[in-house]
């Protein structure tokens, strides 16, 4: 089944284009990397040895990182939708290369000229293309080759003869490595210092470097667009006009923010989205179910619609009140493993949703690592986007969450979404409440005023680590995480408190003390804690 190409593999292309781990016994992978947090240390990481590398200044790479982080956004929109077709892989790869990427590398080459004045990627315009098709391995050799003959001709003959006897020595059945070319280039620079100045020899140096890397970033993309896709697709002239356009206005403009979501409204983005999504062949199992009946839409062209149809079969079943924790384990265990193996997109994220929801709603207890093939698919098929964050209340002040996991953001969001859900009468259940434990906690403390050390030592919130002291203090974050609020004021200092919320009426007793009052809960449970953020407090 066919899935659009993703940003990590792109990355992953990159590192292997500028070769910047050459030489280890194992290459990092970005698509192999399973936190948030170890993607940005990598992506970090990878520019700024491409930054040396290449020699580019501050403002080429920032330049180019902002352009990608927007490429990272359009592949990820393009990720989140459902793929209901039959196509094979090569065939829409075939279509998205030869009609978007390609000339989306020449003009990335040519707008970055244009505003940084790189010479690296005007060289490797020149490299990669002739006018508006790629050239080939045997093209970019010889044009290597003339380059530095060329650049090699200002310089006195004796001082380059090793060299050019090397370079003679190149041909298209593969290119030197990193560390081969700073060897030639060393040598080479040597070599023209000894008769030569010093300054004309840094001089020839630095441009023969910056050739042979641009050439040898235009081999490593030519060599993987004739063995992937070595046919030739016509491009529409005015799908091609509209895209150009489109990263003019957005995925090349260094004036339009990455943060910036407005380009999924845009219009020629539409165009081009609507063109490949029709080149396709995507169908609409809507109007599929309509004409043909349930029975058909399950077993359409191998299966095609089968995100759709078991979301829709897992509503049912939940508003039917026919789902069970038989049901979750079914589910999970044979729908999720067939389900990855197709672009999902939208469907995907509302079935685990659904799924996680109903886990935590149904289970008293979620056992370390349950949920985890869940929150994987759930990111495999969650669009990017900048979450709206906020500065929750506490007796000692603010809170602002530091240091998540990438479990712990996509669990709450999937509890917040299927909270949403069942607000919005979708799904007929009561409220996801992973405080329910925190909520029979604070139950027994108004019942007697006190708390066991069982009672404090047990853990308050279904899918988090947390200890009571801290789920209680930082109460209002974990109610606005879970979508759990019901009504909620901002303070002076512009920190969100919530007044009431669906968590519980032991939870609600708490929120409706004064701070002073909630002081002396906290005091009760843990007084090292209290006291360390009583010295820490804003006030």
């Amino acid at each position: 089944m066919y899935m659009t190409p993703k940003f990590s593999s792109l990355v992953d292309f990159i590192a292997v284009a500028v070769d910047v781990f050459e030489g280890k016994s194992r290459r990092k992978v970005f698509s192999e990397l399973k936190t948030f947090s170890a993607k940005q240390v990598y992506f970090s990481d990878l520019f700024e040895k491409i930054k040396l590398e290449l020699s580019l200044s501050d403002y080429e790479i920032a330049f180019i990182y902002q352009s990608l982080i927007k490429v990272e956004n359009i592949l990820s929109h393009l990720k989140s939708i459902p793929l209901y077709t039959d196509i094979s892989k090569n065939t829409g790869d075939n279509l998205f290369f030869t009609q978007f990427t390609l000339p989306f590398v020449k003009q990335l080459c040519s707008l970055t000229s244009e505003y940084t004045g790189s010479a690296f990627f005007f060289s490797l315009d020149d490299f990669l293309f002739s006018g508006e098709e790629c050239n080939g391995l045997k093209d970019i050799i010889s044009l290597l080759k003339r380059e530095i003959s060329s650049e090699l001709g200002h310089v006195d003959k004796s001082s380059v003869t090793e060299f050019k006897l090397t370079l003679s020595k190149l041909d298209d059945r593969s290119f030197p490595s990193r560390s081969s070319i700073k060897k030639y280039i060393d040598k080479l620079h040597q070599n023209i210092s000894t008769i030569e100045s010093e300054d004309k020899a840094n001089s020839i140096s630095s441009k023969i470097h910056t050739t042979f890397f641009a050439a040898k970033v235009a081999f490593v993309f030519a060599k993987f667009m004739e063995a992937n896709y070595p046919e030739k697709n016509s491009i529409d002239s005015e799908i091609k006009n509209s895209f150009l356009s489109f990263n003019k206005e957005y995925t090349l403009n260094p004036n339009i923010s990455s943060e910036n979501d407005s380009y999924i409204d845009d219009a020629k983005f539409i165009t081009c989205k609507n063109y490949f999504l029709d080149r396709i062949s995507l169908e609409n199992p809507v109007s599929f179910l309509k004409e043909n009946g349930t029975r058909a839409l399950w077993q359409h062209k191998n299966g095609i619609f089968s995100s759709y149809a078991i979301r829709e079969q897992l509503l049912w079943d939940i508003n039917k009140g026919r789902f069970t924790e038989c049901s979750f384990n079914q589910f999970t265990k044979k729908c999720i493993p067939e389900l990855s193996k197709r672009q999902t997109g939208t469907d995907g994220v509302d079935i685990a949703v659904i799924l996680m929801g109903m886990k935590v709603l149904l289970s008293k207890h979620i056992t370390n690592n349950s949920l985890e093939p869940l929150i994987n698919f759930l990111i495999s098929n969650l669009e990017k986007h900048n979450l709206l964050s906020f500065v929750a209340n506490t007796p000692f002040g603010s809170y602002i969450p530091g240091n998540l996991t990438a479990s712990e953001i996509n669990v709450a969001l999937a509890i917040r979404s299927f909270n949403e859900s069942v607000c919005k009468g979708i799904i007929n259940v009561e409220f996801c409440n992973p405080l329910s434990p925190l909520n029979e906690i604070l139950n027994a403390y108004f019942e007697k005023r006190s708390l066991t050390k069982k009672q404090i030592s047990r853990k308050p919130i279904k899918t988090e680590k947390a200890t009571t002291y801290d789920a209680l203090k930082n109460i209002n974050y974990y109610i606005l995480a879970f979508g759990l609020q019901e009504i909620t004021k901002i303070n002076n200092a512009g920190h969100v408190i919530v007044v009431s919320s669906k968590s519980g009426d032991g939870i609600n007793n708490y929120l409706s003390l004064f701070d002073s009052e909630k002081k002396a809960i906290l005091k009760l449970i843990s007084p090292d804690e209290f006291s360390l953020d009583l010295k820490k407090s804003d006030f």
